[in-house]
């Protein structure tokens, strides 16, 4: 057969023309699938391999066809729903409300309107903690402690036992260790609902046998060792699957090798390693998400070898991580289709387009920079040693300059306070809450009430460094595990996750102290909130029916798993246009099945007097066999046209009145079944009819051959219509029940993200605005980038003070008597607990409180509170929140070092003795040497001794010079206790 011939055939397949190069790569994918087939399948001819092999990637195609058909409709209403917000958002100030819709969809505002919190980030949010919620809790279930699951031993059982699990029928117990094929149950479980929640959203992600987790690659590792000895080790546990299609495997890995050293893999562009088969293209995030897998592993333990030697070293670390980005993929192309990027700058075009005189440039750089934090570009570094150099710059910053961080997190009472306020509670209830939270701990009074609502499963490292850092907060290997120690050491975790639970528990109480309300008695701070999370007054009466969680006390929550228990019939009410929509488009495609069928069902008659011609007489059995064929026929056409009447019934009811989705099911069920009768007997009539003429060659074979033909043609044609009208009520009942899922998974997902967003307000995390804002739209491995990035440590945290705290207090609150009472409170909450946290942190050091009839004290309380930001440290040379100065904060705390370390240098070019200086430096620089509750014994133990004794006499003018600059004594003067020049510490009389 010639090429064209076989392009022809291969375009009449597909159903449209393909081009000489769809065709060419068809047939080598084919021929490479047959020569995998070959494998297991030896009886079988070349012919015969090609032949299943295009079966195959034929189904492959219709699936991937039917996907990207469901997917431009999904984009379609997404684009529509978008649209519709940008042109109803509200105007603020000089913010055209287009903008303001398109900010409110990518990471919300704080001005309300319906939605303007329901982001793409809120919902990232939310569907990442109903994943970690219910992995966390069954991981608790089980016993295993954290050091086990951190322990490469046991991973590597884990690794096996997914491995196995995820094989054909394949079943946990090939280690024989319970744990562990507890934890792979739990792990499969987890990782096939983030692949189902991103399928959901248009993806098509499909499941491969073996698949352990997504298989990470270090860049570096890979570069220093070199393309032949990262061959020579990946060879031999890869599994041939790898190599399908592939006539030179060394060059295929020197590819592999230079896309993943130069880290082109880990970009938008390309993102072909381990994924399962689907379809490709290049810009489109749900083909990104689908695209085939290039490395197949031989087994567990070649995967697990792999990461160990050059990817992630944790298993549950390589599942959290997978998690957070498919729920990031997922918020992403929920809101803007499965083409975000695309989604997103055509809604500017729309703005441009529709809005010329608001067009404003500035604000769509301001929004695109949102945009690339939120899906991953802005986190792509473009020379990774700069940036590991960056990172561990930082790292070593926080590790050395926030020992005492808990300390100035007390002021976080005043912004949780003002947040619970804002949601209607009373203050004095949100302060107690919050000194209670710190003794309730973690989980809070209620641990099974915490594990529902998802609290106390965040891991340290991210909420910390999401807190104080705005950049990519993952840092790999054995550095990060001792910075997660730090923080854990300096207290700051607990204290954080301990707020955060409290705050959440508050908010669903409130709540669920109103569950008997109907929408309009709501308290009208709860209204704002539930509407602001895009949550209807018909959702909030499904939710009102429904019991909710209670305590031992009886105390009532609103916990987002509530929601999936809403039952079918009020879920169809409260989406009955939906449904309506659903049912209409099921029963366009009957009626144009029934009409096709009874176009096929008159050409029976047509067919009949053809057939008379060629079978004479009326006792031969085979027209015997065709009459009843006939006859079938016609009772067919008796019920089509009964099925017909019945469809204009099913869409616009009986007497004008319509039936409900379970009746139309029903009597569609009903009709269907008797099409089902007769269409097995026309199968049966048929295939025995067509055999007996193909067998009566004497008489006429050409004329009975091209009657045979007719026939097998229509038969198959109408067998295939009565196929698709007997599964039209499963169809139906299919996409019922999909929607019904749908809809409580979005209504729970409104829940967890209300209340992700919310709390990230009571306890403030810097979020995707604070880092767009803080970075500029640059890139980490670049030199503006990399300084930007060391600029703005520990800024944050103002950042978030301005952009969350003040500025849902100036346009959150849309009363002016709550907007004065809220700036009161904000304001001198912010200054008194920063008063409070200076002097706790003046106590640290050994120090008495500052003087507070001092002015200049006051105004330090307010730029420690956060209520001035790092302007206060700028205007009035205060310290900051972190413990540094204006300089330190306006220029972060890595310059300044850097200006004490040159000093030094100079110092000994000068000839000056740089040995206190040195030591100032070293002691300020060193990790874990500053803990707030160990900083008093090392300064009185060693480093006042150490200053001491290079410089006599130092000890006497550090407490004079406290003394005229800042009006403070120490509470125990260092001078008294240390001798002059140094010595071992004595009792303050002498002894």
């Amino acid at each position: 057969m010639s090429f064209e011939q076989c392009a022809a055939d291969i375009g009449a397949a597909m159903g449209r023309e393909v081009t000489p190069a769809e065709a060419l790569d068809l047939m080598d994918r084919i021929q490479a699938r047959a020569d995998s087939i070959r494998a297991t399948r030896a009886d079988l001819a070349d012919a015969e391999l090609r032949r299943v092999a295009a079966e195959e990637l034929a189904a492959q195609a219709r699936a991937a066809a039917a996907v990207e058909a469901r997917n431009k409709r999904l984009d379609l209403q997404r684009q529509a729903a978008r649209r519709g917000l940008i042109d109803t958002a509200p105007k603020v100030g000089d913010t055209p409300g287009a903008y303001m819709g398109l900010k409110a969809l990518l990471t919300g505002v704080n001005t309300p309107f319906a939605g303007h919190r329901y982001s793409v980030e809120a919902r990232a949010k939310g569907l990442r903690t109903t994943l970690l919620r219910g992995m966390a809790t069954e991981i608790r279930q089980t016993g295993v402690t954290s050091k086990e699951l951190a322990s490469p031993e046991f991973g590597r059982l884990v690794a096996r036992e997914v491995f196995e699990l995820n094989r054909e029928g394949g079943k946990t117990g090939i280690t024989k260790n319970k744990s562990a094929g507890q934890i792979a149950e739990i792990g499969v479980k987890y990782l096939d609902r983030a692949r189902e929640i991103q399928n959901r959203a248009g993806a098509w992600i499909g499941q491969y046998e073996g698949r352990i987790a997504r298989t990470a690659h270090d860049p570096d590792r890979i570069r220093r060792a070199g393309f032949e000895s990262w061959r020579d080790y990946i060879l031999p546990r890869l599994d041939e699957r790898t190599f399908e299609g592939v006539t030179d495997r060394d060059a295929f890995l020197r590819s592999a090798w230079e896309a993943l050293v130069s880290g082109v893999h880990l970009t938008q562009e390309w993102k072909g390693f381990d994924k399962a088969p689907a379809f490709k293209g290049p810009g489109n995030l749900a083909k990104r998400l689908s695209h085939e897998r290039v490395l197949h592993w031989r087994d567990a333990d070649g995967w697990f070898d792999y990461q160990q030697k050059f990817g992630a070293e944790n298993l549950i670390a390589a599942w959290l991580g997978e998690m957070d980005s498919g729920s990031r993929n997922a918020a992403l192309m929920e809101v803007f289709g499965t083409n975000p990027r695309y989604g997103f700058q055509a809604d500017l075009e729309y703005i441009r387009a529709t809005r010329r005189m608001d067009h404003n440039k500035s604000r769509e750089v301001a929004l695109t920079r949102r945009f690339d934090v939120l899906d991953g570009t802005a986190q792509q570094p473009v020379n990774r040693t700069l940036a590991r150099v960056g990172q561990l710059i930082r790292m070593q910053q926080r590790t050395a300059k926030l020992g005492g961080i808990v300390i100035s997190a007390v002021t976080d009472l005043a912004g949780k306070a003002s947040e619970l306020r804002y949601q209607g509670l009373p203050l004095l209830q949100a302060y107690s809450d919050g000194v209670l939270s710190t003794v309730r701990g973690r989980r809070g009074q209620n641990p099974e009430l915490a594990a529902e609502l998802g609290l106390g499963v965040e891991g340290m490292i991210s909420a910390l460094h999401a807190r104080y850092d705005a950049d990519d907060p993952s840092v790999l290997g054995k550095l990060s595990r001792w910075e997660n120690l730090f923080f854990e050491l300096t207290g700051i975790s607990y204290w954080t996750d301990a707020q955060r639970t409290g705050a959440v528990q508050l908010m669903a109480h409130q709540l669920g102290k109103q569950q008997d309300r109907a929408w309009g008695t709501l308290k009208p701070e709860s209204r704002r909130l539930l509407t602001g999370a895009g949550i209807t007054p018909a959702e909030w009466e499904a939710l009102r029916k429904l019991p909710w969680t209670t305590d031992e006390e009886g105390r009532v929550f609103l916990t987002p798993e509530r929601a999936r228990q809403i039952g079918d019939d009020a879920l169809d009410e409260l989406r009955a246009a939906e449904v309506q929509r659903t049912i209409d488009a099921h029963l366009d495609r009957l009626s144009v099945d029934v009409g096709q069928a009874d176009k096929l069902a008159r050409r029976i008659e047509k067919l009949q007097a053809v057939l008379d011609k060629m079978l004479p007489g009326d006792r031969d059995a085979e027209k015997l066999d065709i009459r009843a064929t006939v006859d079938a026929m016609r009772r067919y056409q008796k019920t089509t046209a009964q099925l017909g009447q019945d469809v204009m019934k099913l869409r616009y009811g009986e007497a004008g009145k319509k039936l409900s989705p379970s009746k139309a099911l029903e009597r569609m069920a009903r009709e269907v079944n008797t099409l089902a009768r007769a269409e097995r007997q026309i199968g049966e009539k048929f295939a025995r009819q067509l055999a007996a003429l193909k067998s009566k060659r004497a008489r006429g074979e050409a004329a009975q051959d091209a009657a045979a033909q007719a026939i097998d043609g229509v038969r198959d044609a109408l067998v295939e219509r009565l196929e698709r009208i007997e599964r039209a009520p499963e169809r139906l009942e299919k996409a019922l029940a999909d929607g019904r899922i749908r809809a409580r998974e979005e209504l729970a997902l409104k829940l967890d993200a209300m209340y992700a967003d919310r709390v990230d307000y009571a306890v403030l995390q810097a979020g995707v605005d604070e880092r767009a804002i803080l970075t500029g739209g640059t890139l980490p491995g670049t030199e503006w980038g990399e300084a930007l990035r060391l600029i703005t440590q520990f800024k944050s945290f103002p950042a978030a003070v301005l952009n969350k705290s003040w500025g849902r207090t100036l346009y959150g609150e849309t009363a002016r008597p709550a907007k004065v009472a809220a700036v009161i409170h904000q304001l001198t909450a912010s200054i008194l607990l920063g008063y409070v946290a200076q002097s706790l942190k003046e106590m640290s050091r050994g120090r008495e409180p500052r003087d507070p009839a001092n002015p200049g004290t006051w105004v330090a309380a307010m730029a420690q509170g956060g209520g001035a930001g790092i302007y206060g440290d700028f205007l009035f040379g205060a310290y900051s929140r972190t413990g540094n100065t204006a300089l330190e904060t306006l220029a972060g705390p890595f310059f300044p070092t850097a200006s004490d370390f040159m000093n030094v240098i100079y110092g000994i070019r000068e000839g000056e003795d740089p040995s206190a200086a040195a030591l100032r430096l070293v002691t300020a620089n060193t990790p874990f040497l500053n803990l707030a509750y160990t900083r008093w014994a090392i300064d009185y133990l060693v480093l006042f001794n150490l200053q001491e004794a290079m410089s006599p006499g130092y000890l006497q003018r550090h407490e004079r010079r406290l003394a005229r600059e800042n009006n403070q004594k120490y509470l125990l003067p260092p001078s008294r206790v240390i001798p002059r020049g140094g010595g071992w510490p004595t009792s303050p009389d002498g002894g």
